[in-house]
């Protein structure tokens, strides 16, 4: 008989098994062929739609902040997911926001890297209140006022 710690750590790693499949089925949802392919501010576009996903799906978001949470720690059935998931969101971000400006779409003097870190970070955090206060906090309001006013700040003056 499996003790309940092993049971414990087998139901975290299912948990984020389900996490992944969620993430494959966004990449394919969004309306976009490969989203590693994204440019400039199709990345934000991209972003909104998520957003408006996600707030139809409170569970799986909860599941996701719940689960990142426990396994900050790093000994964690689902620690190895966590990191990928904020690793390959941070990337995304920041290869599109490259690519704006490799285009001139978006100014030359951005630090992509910066960006993306603080673009999945405006996002985590506002789910986290969202998720505490759902009658408060409007998730797809708040974001894609904050998505409208960043694509001003970065965009490449003509």
């Amino acid at each position: 008989m499996a003790k309940p710690a092993s049971r414990r750590r087998g139901a975290q790693a299912l948990l984020a098994a389900v996490l992944a499949e969620r993430d494959l089925r966004d990449r394919y949802g969004m309306g976009v062929d490969d989203i590693f392919t994204l440019r400039g501010l199709q990345v934000l576009d991209m972003l909104d739609r998520l957003v408006v996903r996600n707030a139809e799906r409170s569970g799986l978001v909860q599941l996701s902040h719940v689960l990142a949470a426990e396994s900050a720690g790093g000994d964690h059935p689902a620690a190895e997911y966590s990191r990928r998931h904020f690793t390959e969101a941070r990337t995304l971000v920041r290869t599109a926001l490259e690519a704006g400006i490799a285009d001139g779409e978006l100014r030359g003097d951005l630090d992509c890297g910066l960006l993306a870190t603080q673009i999945v970070a405006v996002m985590e955090g506002l789910e986290n209140q969202w998720l505490a206060d759902p009658g408060q906090v409007d998730l797809m309001g708040v974001f894609h006022a904050y998505t409208r006013d960043l694509r001003e700040r970065i965009r490449a003056t003509p």
